[in-house]
């Protein structure tokens, strides 16, 4: 942190994963912007972001999955009204037959059509 803060930086985003207290770690030693996001097994609520935001330890916070599961979350939270439960997708295990011939005609190989798709 004492090497980012002089740079000006115009925020740092900091997800907060399992036992480390990150937040509570680097708010005091980062003087701009903070935006936080909890990575835990389910998605975070309005309540527990602002409770982040309320006591100072984030500038903002940021609802990841929850947006992903509801486009218009900060209406849904303006209202009051439920939000939609986040639902995990699986990934595919084999390439698409048509994505292994686009591949082949591209170029790329069958990993980096994987990475973008």
């Amino acid at each position: 942190m004492d090497t980012l803060n002089p740079l000006g930086l115009a925020y740092l985003h900091v997800i907060e994963r399992g036992e480390y207290p990150a937040l509570a770690d680097l708010r005091p030693r980062w003087s701009s912007t903070l935006i936080a996001n909890f990575n835990g097994p389910t998605p975070t609520t309005r309540a527990e972001g602002e409770k982040v935001v309320d006591t100072g330890l984030a500038d903002v916070f940021s609802f990841g999955r929850a947006f992903i599961a509801n486009p218009d979350l900060p209406a849904r939270f303006a209202s009051g009204a439920p939000v939609n439960e986040y639902a995990r997708l699986r990934r595919r295990r084999r390439m698409p037959h048509r994505l292994s011939r686009a591949a082949g005609r591209t170029g790329m190989s069958r990993r980096s059509v994987q990475a973008v798709g």
